[in-house]
């Protein structure tokens, strides 16, 4: 029989799309969110290097920067390959009446081999910190932001993890709200402390990596329930065994392409900490910042209005 206007669903009839055309919609409000999500973290991590540079200073600015280069480093490095290891396998046991349990234990499992490699790297970051500011970069005022830069790193490598563990539940929702709670925490604070206190490179990593550290925290805690439930699986060494071998024959293989990142994005910062003095990095370091702020603008509007020109 054929359809007429009444037996066609529609959404005035509270009947909403289904199958295929909904899977489109629900990705496409996905798309959205995420774009949007990724524009308002650039727009904050680029309000939030003016307002670090302008009330640090040239010289004290490189020093963050060189702390920056070392802790992105160690950030690559940290997880051994655990958050990769996560997009890959956890979407395929998202959380039913069967699949909750290894869910859960993935999860748990990719959560504890981040955090002891977290603490590793920062007792690496923290151990040498006079050798690296003293040999390396020649610049033994570095030594302590260096060691403070142990715990800043700390915060932005849990930041980090959670964002990738909502991204293998394809929660972008959570993924956002912790991500603007992260930018929005961090241009409060420094805001403020410019306001009523001259701020030092030692408060300005303090900052970042506490209001890191608060939304890393935030975002474990909206994890939904199914995950932690059998939190007690990190108490079964089998379980993390197994799961330590997956990361092992998986993820780690695939920090070479993340250190190939690294060095398009930060090696050239850690090159010129050799050869130039901080304030010179510092000045290279916001020049390209402002470059790729404005090419990624371009690029998100791009992508989100291409569709809509193409209708006119």
């Amino acid at each position: 029989m054929p359809e007429t206007a009444d037996s066609v669903p529609t959404v005035a009839s509270g009947v909403g799309p289904t199958g295929a055309a909904a899977e489109v919609l629900e990705l496409g409000r996905s798309v959205r969110l995420k774009l949007g999500a990724t524009l308002v973290a650039l727009v904050g991590s680029f309000l939030a290097s003016v307002i670090l540079s302008r009330a640090l200073g040239r010289e004290d600015y490189g020093l963050l920067v060189l702390v920056y280069s070392v802790a992105g480093l160690a950030l690559v490095l940290s997880d051994f390959g655990a958050k990769s290891t996560l997009i890959r396998y956890l979407p395929a046991r998202r959380p039913d009446a069967e699949s909750s349990g290894s869910a859960a234990e993935l999860a748990a499992s990719a959560l504890l081999i981040q955090l002891a490699g977290a603490a590793l790297c920062a007792l690496v970051i923290l151990g040498t910190a006079n050798l690296l500011a003293d040999r390396f970069f020649r610049v033994p005022a570095l030594s302590w932001p260096l060691a403070i830069g142990a715990l800043y790193f700390v915060g932005i490598a849990l930041r980090d993890f959670v964002a990738q563990l909502y991204q293998s539940l394809q929660d972008w929702k959570r993924e956002a709200l912790v991500g603007v709670v992260f930018t929005g925490s961090q241009l409060l604070v420094l805001g403020l402390w410019v306001t009523f206190a001259d701020l030092t490179v030692t408060a300005a990593l303090i900052i970042t990596g506490g209001c890191a550290f608060g939304s890393a925290v935030l975002g474990l805690g909206l994890v939904r329930h199914w995950t932690w439930r059998r939190a007690g699986a990190l108490l079964r060494v089998r379980t993390v065994s197994e799961h330590a071998a997956l990361v092992w024959r998986f993820g780690l293989p695939l920090k070479a392409v993340a250190l190939s990142f690294y060095a398009l994005s930060w090696a050239d910062k850690l090159m010129l900490g050799w050869w130039r003095q901080p304030g010179e990095v510092a000045t290279y370091y916001l020049a390209g910042l402002f470059i790729g702020a404005m090419m990624t603008v371009v690029n998100v509007l791009t992508l989100v209005l291409t569709p809509y020109v193409s209708k006119i």
